[in-house]
């Protein structure tokens, strides 16, 4: 079972670049924690792996007791769990509502359980197995009462900037590229694509992607959350890529408290 799609609350468009709105109730949000979310969070297939790797090993009687401690889970706290799972939220619904595929999820790549990945949080493919091209996710969650809220459009590491640099910055686009090409070449079922998706980048002069925008939110829902955002990838955009924006709402009080997420007061406002 997928995650909801939500119902689309707002419009921000400003073409060929689209951001939209969605909210998601109560029942959907936790349809989707217990369905959906805990493979994303606990990386099941990556632990299925690691369980079958332990398994070939020659070890001791006393050593499989350590082999049990070594996968168990780390516990989540208020520093990460927020983000966690905004960004395995994010990964869910563009997964399950616009064509795409992560193969590898983010905590895979982190090097302390209590980070966040830089650059784009999600890396892989969208689009049918015939017709793919990369695509690459940036993932804020908040749940400040400002619109739009600090991490849309302030500083290096806001969502407009960091979606501009996506765009733009060669360089960030060769690294998540090879990144992506690297562990394509490791799975048999992801050559084919890998190769028709590079095939466009290099023929589009590196301009041929998707890029993905999506906001956690746990407060009411404004269209000047996005509108920003819509306006500045707008300019100045390569025809070839693919710009989209999403605000996921989410009931109020959803997100947990963090020092990533701690809400500022400020007038609220619903459109």
């Amino acid at each position: 079972m997928g995650i909801a799609r939500g119902e689309e609350v707002y419009n921000a468009d400003v073409l060929p670049v689209l951001a939209r709105g969605m909210t998601l109730t109560q029942e959907e949000l936790e349809a989707a924690r217990a369905d959906r979310l805990p493979g994303i969070l606990a990386d099941t297939l990556g632990h299925e792996h690691l369980e079958e790797f332990y398994s070939g090993l020659e070890l001791t009687e006393f050593d499989q007791e350590n082999i049990a401690e070594a996968l168990a889970p780390i516990p989540e706290d208020d520093h990460s769990r927020g983000w966690r799972e905004g960004e395995a939220l994010a990964e869910a619904w563009l997964t399950g509502h616009k064509e795409c595929d992560f193969p590898w999820p983010f905590n895979r790549d982190l090097r302390h359980h209590r980070a966040s990945l830089p650059g784009a949080e999600l890396v892989g493919f969208t689009g049918a197995d015939a017709d793919p091209r990369f695509a690459f996710g940036q993932v804020k969650t908040s749940k400040e009462a400002q619109y739009p809220p600090q991490v849309v459009n302030h500083g290096e590491k806001s969502l407009i900037n960091q979606a501009l640099q996506l765009r733009d910055d060669l360089n960030i686009k060769k690294t998540l590229v090879n990144y992506l090409l690297q562990r394509a070449m490791l799975d048999h079922g992801l050559v084919e694509r890998a190769k028709i998706a590079a095939t466009r980048w290099l023929q589009s002069s590196f301009t041929d992607i998707a890029i993905f925008g999506v906001l956690v939110r746990d407060v009411a829902h404004s269209r000047d959350d996005l509108a920003q955002a819509a306006m500045r990838l707008s300019q100045n955009r390569q025809s070839a890529t693919r710009i989209e924006f999403y605000a996921l709402y989410l009931p109020e009080g959803s997100i947990p408290e963090g020092p990533q997420h701690r809400p500022r007061q400020s007038r609220r406002r619903q459109q």
